[in-house]
C-alpha cells in the first residue's frame, strides 16, 4: 500500500504542466476532521488533539473567508489517462497551509489528497477515494469510497483513521453513519516525500522529472 500511495504521487506531480494563480475562485471540499473520535489517553495526550483541531479550524475560516491566495498547476501524463490539479494555498506571510492535489484515470473515479501545514510541518492528511463498479447483473453500478485521517504531532503520526463504504445504485447512506477505523500507520517520510515533490515542482526548480513514471 505504500509502494502505491508513494508512487501514484511521483507519477502525477512529474506531469504537472502549467498554472495560474489569485485569492479568488472555488475552495476545495472540506474535510471533517473527525478529532472527537481521538480520545485522550496516557499515550495520546489531549494537547495535541487541541492544537491540531486550533490549527484546522484557522485554515478552514481562511477558506471560508477566501482569504488564502491560491496558485493552481494542472497536469496530465502524457502516456496514461491520469490528469489533475494540485492547488496551493498561502496566508499572508507567503506561508503555505494547504496543498490540495486532486486527480483521476478516466471517468471510472478519483483521488483528492491533502495536507494541511503548519509552516513546514505536516499536522493533518487526508484523502478521499472513490470509484465505481458494475454490480452482479452488469447493468447497475456500486460507488465505493474510502477516507483516510492521519494526524501527526511532534514530528510523528499519532493516529490514522480509515472510513469506506459502498453504495449500491439508486440507494443512499449518510457517511457520517460510517464509524472511523483505526489502522496501522505508514511512514510519516513516505507523505513528507509526496508533499515535497508538489513543493518542488510548486518553485519550478524540478524540471528533469522523467515522465517515464506516468506510463
Amino acid at each position: 500500500m505504500l509502494y502505491r500511495f508513494l508512487f501514484l504521487n511521483l507519477c502525477f506531480v512529474c506531469c504537472l504542466a502549467c498554472g495560474n494563480a489569485g485569492p479568488e475562485g472555488a475552495t476545495p471540499p472540506t474535510p471533517t476532521l473527525e478529532t472527537e473520535v481521538l480520545t485522550p489517553t496516557p499515550e495520546l495526550p489531549q494537547a495535541p488533539i487541541e492544537r491540531i483541531r486550533a490549527l484546522y479550524n484557522t485554515t478552514v475560516k481562511a477558506l471560508d473567508d477566501k482569504k488564502l491566495q491560491k496558485e493552481v498547476l494542472l497536469f496530465e501524463c502524457d502516456e496514461g489517462p491520469f490528469l489533475g490539479e494540485t492547488r496551493y494555498y498561502a496566508n499572508d506571510q507567503g506561508d503555505l497551509v494547504l496543498v490540495e492535489h486532486t486527480f483521476s484515470a478516466g471517468d471510472h473515479g478519483g483521488t483528492t489528497q491533502q495536507y494541511f501545514l503548519d509552516g513546514d510541518a505536516l499536522y493533518f492528511y487526508f484523502e478521499d477515494q472513490s470509484y465505481w463498479t458494475f454490480a452482479q447483473d452488469g447493468k447497475t453500478t456500486i460507488d465505493h469510497s474510502k477516507e483516510l485521517r492521519y494526524y501527526v504531532a511532534d514530528g510523528q503520526l499519532i493516529r490514522c483513521l480509515e472510513k469506506k463504504w459502498k453504495v449500491e445504485e439508486g440507494k443512499k447512506l449518510a457517511p457520517t453513519a460510517i464509524q472511523n477505523q483505526a489502522i496501522e500507520c505508514p511512514e510519516l517520510a513516505t507523505l513528507e516525500e509526496a508533499l515535497e515533490a508538489l513543493k518542488v515542482r510548486r518553485s519550478g526548480a524540478n524540471n528533469t522529472t522523467p515522465l517515464a513514471l506516468c506510463d
